[in-house]
């Protein structure tokens, strides 16, 4: 099978500071996650049950979750809490709860124990709800960043949520786009330099990994698992940090998720169908009552027409120099384009993939 993406033609704009690929230790080529099911007394594990989340909001960071949790925030069986919920993150399993070189514990009870404090803590205002109370609202977590982090977090959620129960939803933004919010709400931190240095160490983390010279699909995937945040190649903090590229290559991380989840729900059609929502970042901006209603339809909740909002603040800052979007939407539309052509064999069209798509057909017309 053909990689996901050929970047070749579009490499010696990247001035990659080209290095040896780096040898990366793994403690196995396959590492089995083993959920561990909650052995706490029968009233304390019901009143944990109540916290298991109706859906999760994984992605993608700076990709319109926002704007999607102030809509849902508006309707009255909705609790969403009060920004990113990250209890999936917090709960490290890598070290800890390791067995073996190629086994890793997962702790059932130490997840609902970590959804119970957050949505009873952290909840919004009048909504709240006390400790061994019923819940009888529907709890979300949003935590954008989850899609990145394609090996542990799947496996936590097949664990912690009930098969019937596993609602997720992922929103997609042009990658270009999405890179540069990324970096300004960095710059606004005061961390990082020019967007051009910043998504320049981006490139060369990823040239590390091998993952621009793979030649075919498995080989990407592997390029892939060294640089993954959450396998043992690059650190979190390259992930982090220098993620500004990563995180728009949707493809790659959405396997890893589907590879995972698939068996745990019966296939991958049956994932598409009731199990995960991808959205379009634009049609959530121009069809915001549209979106709102399929989403409330994949949760399994009653419609509700949105309220109008006052605008929120918007983040005014410089337009991206014209030559470094061009070299982004360049590099990017091979992989966009792959993204279609998987999305649209389960009826999921994304504006901007189309368009990569459909300037990738005439390119190979004139060819």
């Amino acid at each position: 099978k053909k990689c996901i993406a050929d970047v070749s033609n579009v490499l010696p704009q990247l001035q990659l500071k080209l290095q040896p690929q780096r040898s990366v230790t793994r403690h196995s080529n396959i590492t089995i996650y083993r959920c561990v099911r909650c052995q706490n007394t029968k009233n304390n594990e019901h009143r944990l049950r109540q916290y298991i989340p109706h859906a999760v909001i994984a992605g993608v960071q700076k990709g319109g979750t926002t704007a999607l949790r102030a809509a849902l925030s508006q309707a009255a069986n909705i609790n969403i809490g009060r920004g990113e919920a990250h209890v999936l993150h917090n709960i490290s399993h890598q070290n800890k709860d390791r067995v073996n070189d190629s086994t890793i514990n997962i702790d059932q009870c130490k997840i609902w124990e970590a959804y119970e404090e957050f949505f009873g803590n952290k909840t919004e205002s009048g909504k709240t709800m006390k400790r061994g109370k019923r819940v009888t609202s529907a709890l979300i977590d949003k935590t954008p960043s989850y899609l990145f982090f394609g090996y542990v977090t799947p496996n936590q959620l097949m664990c912690a949520v009930p098969r019937n129960m596993l609602k997720i939803i992922i929103i997609l933004r042009d990658p270009t786009d999405r890179a540069y919010s990324h970096y300004q709400m960095r710059k606004r931190w005061g961390q990082g330099g020019t967007f051009e240095a910043e998504i320049q160490k981006s490139f060369n983390t990823l040239e590390e990994s091998g993952l621009f010279h793979s030649q075919t699909y498995s080989e990407q995937l592997q390029a892939w698992e060294r640089y993954s945040p959450d396998s043992i190649g690059i650190t979190r903090r390259e992930a982090f940090f220098y993620s500004y590229i990563s995180r728009g290559l949707y493809l790659l991380q959405l396997q890893k998720w589907i590879d995972a989840l698939s068996p745990y729900v019966g296939g991958t059609d049956e994932l598409f169908s009731n199990h995960l929502l991808i959205l379009d970042n634009d049609s959530m901006k121009n069809n915001t009552q549209k979106i709102m209603n399929q989403v409330m339809d994949f949760i399994g909740l009653p419609q509700f027409k949105l309220k109008k909002q006052e605008p929120g603040k918007k983040q005014v800052y410089e337009s991206m120099n014209n030559s470094t979007r061009d070299m982004l939407q360049d590099f990017y539309r091979p992989y966009n384009a792959a993204l279609h052509e998987f999305l649209i064999e389960y009826g999921i069209e994304i504006g901007f993939a189309k368009k990569a798509w459909e300037e990738s057909q005439l390119t190979k017309a004139k060819e």
